[in-house]
């Protein structure tokens, strides 16, 4: 995999790397938590997945704190989706 940020991809590479919305919503986690799923809240590690929503929704086995790849980001609450919200930001820094 490509790193998401590497300055040296084209947006056509980025949005070949990045054609789906679960490929995205993958690397989102990947970024969020490079070590795995730490719970905002509680800093649990096992979670459930909630996977009836547009990007999966993560809910802490512990607290039931419920969190996305996109809360806390520039990206929470868009319509958009993640792989479009993502292409916004990789086009913002170039």
């Amino acid at each position: 995999m490509v790193n998401l940020w590497e300055s040296s991809m084209t947006l056509e590479q980025f949005q070949h790397q990045f054609s789906s919305e679960a490929i995205c919503a993958d690397a989102l986690f990947r970024l969020k938590w490079p070590d795995g799923f730490r719970c905002p809240r509680c800093e649990n590690s096992s979670f459930y997945v909630v996977k009836t929503r547009r990007i999966p929704l993560y809910e802490c086995q512990k607290c039931r704190h419920q969190t996305t790849v996109t809360s806390g980001t520039i990206m929470e609450g868009a319509e958009r989706n993640c792989a479009n919200g993502s292409q916004l930001s990789f086009s913002s820094s170039a």
